[in-house]
């Protein structure tokens, strides 16, 4: 679900991705302090227990030090979505879509479908036109009726 954060995948990950090598180390190339490490690969802060979420900045800090494409992390934490966008700022470049982004985009999806003519007219069985009740037969010949028109509209 769109912002939620597991941070013992996180912990796990970021475990995983220092590899060999000494915390100290990978802490100071990512601008972090060594206990900031160690809160995050535990997913947890040590005294309140509560779990940790580190900023965007930190995430792309240590997947700068891990050799990895920054957007690794932040999937998995959530600040931005796989879905994959063009990138405005960079003509011909792609983008990781930001979560308020991909919540805006499902959206608007949302009300394109719900106002799509087709599933208004079959998803709704108390569609009437003058009194009449319409059934699967007349909403048939409505698309058909729209379609045509589109065409010839189109066309001329």
């Amino acid at each position: 679900m769109f912002g939620e954060y597991d941070t013992e995948k996180m912990a796990r990950l970021l475990i995983k991705l220092r590899g060999d090598m000494p915390r100290t180390t990978a802490a100071k190339l990512s601008d972090i302090s060594n206990s900031y490490l160690v809160t995050l690969e535990k997913g947890f802060h040590p005294t309140t227990g509560k779990p940790v979420r580190a900023k965007p900045e930190t995430f792309i800090n240590l997947a700068k030090t891990y050799n990895i494409d920054p957007n690794e992390l932040l999937i998995v934490a959530n600040y931005v979505d796989a879905q994959m966008h063009l990138d405005f700022d960079n003509p011909g470049k792609i983008r990781f879509a930001t979560i308020d982004e991909s919540r805006e985009k499902y959206k608007l999806e949302q009300l394109r479908h719900e106002n799509e003519i087709t599933t208004f007219l079959y998803s709704n069985d108390m569609v009437n036109f003058k009194g009449r009740h319409l059934n699967a037969d007349d909403k048939e010949n409505i698309i058909d009726m729209i379609e045509l028109m589109i065409k010839m509209k189109s066309e001329g």
